[in-house]
């Protein structure tokens, strides 16, 4: 079974649907949930430091914009960015850290943290 394909469909629009969101504290869904993807895809670069470290401020910048708009959708995506760029084999160990830094401080923000659980809630009441 794929799990990206039985959680993510490509043809739904997450900012409008954002109940049709699966959490998870991977980077699945990552490459389908639009129209994310496409703003977050383009700033992704990780191969060169340099890059790199304008890539992650501005995947923490797009975070903490989501964030302000109480985005959870947004801001759990640019989270599975900074992720997949700190923890990915294929980056190189100096861009990784990079990633890293801005993931962590992600991982350490208190208003994403209660937008989670706000989103959670929001989510059991849809479900029932």
């Amino acid at each position: 079974m794929n799990v990206i394909n039985e959680t993510y469909k490509h043809n739904i629009n997450y900012k409008k649907n954002p109940m049709l969101y699966e959490y998870s504290n991977d980077c699945y869904g990552m490459y389908v949930c639009e129209p994310y993807k496409s703003v977050l895809m383009s700033e992704w670069k990780f191969l060169k430091l340099e890059e790199a470290k304008i890539s992650a401020e501005s995947i923490y910048d797009i975070f903490l914009s989501y964030l302000k708009d109480m985005d959870f959708v947004g801001s759990d995506m640019a989270r599975k960015y900074l992720q997949a760029g700190a923890t990915k084999k294929t980056v190189p160990n100096d861009c990784s850290e990079v990633f890293a830094e801005y993931y962590q401080k992600v991982l350490r923000s208190e208003a994403y943290s209660l937008l989670i659980q706000n989103f959670a809630f929001r989510k059991k009441a849809y479900e029932e």
